[in-house]
């Protein structure tokens, strides 16, 4: 399923972005995936510890990790460009409560609360000892109980972030999370800014933005 997810990842990204190399980490077989460039791993353990582990493989000086539901529809060198002033970029959360029996989105980016689906980050030392805190964190759960909102890479990234591993030796930039990391719950504000907004990566399911 994931793979399926990933290939129509990968085609309105190198349509958008044809000059930028793609990596793709899997555990699967894969053909016909050219000019895609595909990394085989031995997946052993909850894949949500396997996505905080391929960071430190990424062969890219800079790179940008997108999980395999996001959708491209521009160009994404900005988020390089953010890059050379940063060690780590990515957008905050959607602030949510539960209204009417279902999700409501309170306010489009909750402080300090971070979605790791799309992740800008660097080979620097400070970019690496921080993944690999990350990388213990999550590791540290038992696999039966990660998984999505439960103990997995995101849980583990914020739970950092809370006690204070962000330090002024790595520099995070915040990514729009209306231009960058485009959840279905804000589907509503990109719709009520119309011509002002410009969305260039989506993140969650097609049906998810009906």
């Amino acid at each position: 399923k994931a793979l399926a997810e990933c290939r129509v990842s990968v085609a309105p990204l190198r349509l958008s972005n044809p000059q930028l190399p793609v990596s793709v980490f899997t555990d699967q077989s894969v053909e016909n995936f050219a000019p895609i460039d595909v990394v085989t791993l031995v997946f052993c353990k909850n894949p949500f510890k396997h996505k905080v582990d391929v960071l430190s493989l990424s062969p890219y000086e800079q790179s940008v990790f997108l999980d395999a539901d996001t959708y491209i529809v521009g160009d994404i060198l900005p988020i390089f460009n953010s890059l050379n002033d940063a060690d780590l970029a990515l957008a905050n959360s959607p602030e949510l409560r539960f209204f009417g029996g279902g999700l409501q989105c309170v306010r489009s980016s909750a402080p300090s609360r971070y979605n790791t689906g799309v992740v800008g980050f660097t080979k620097s030392e400070a970019f690496r000892a921080f993944q690999a805190r990350w990388a213990a964190v999550v590791a540290a759960r038992s696999d039966s109980i990660v998984s999505a909102g439960h103990f997995c890479d995101q849980w583990a990234f914020n739970t950092l972030v809370a006690n204070g591993a962000i330090t002024d030796s790595m520099q995070l930039h915040e990514l729009d999370p209306l231009q960058w990391n485009v959840r279905p719950y804000v589907i509503r504000e990109i719709r009520r800014r119309a011509q002002s907004a410009d969305p260039r990566i989506f993140h969650g399911r097609y049906w998810e933005f009906e």
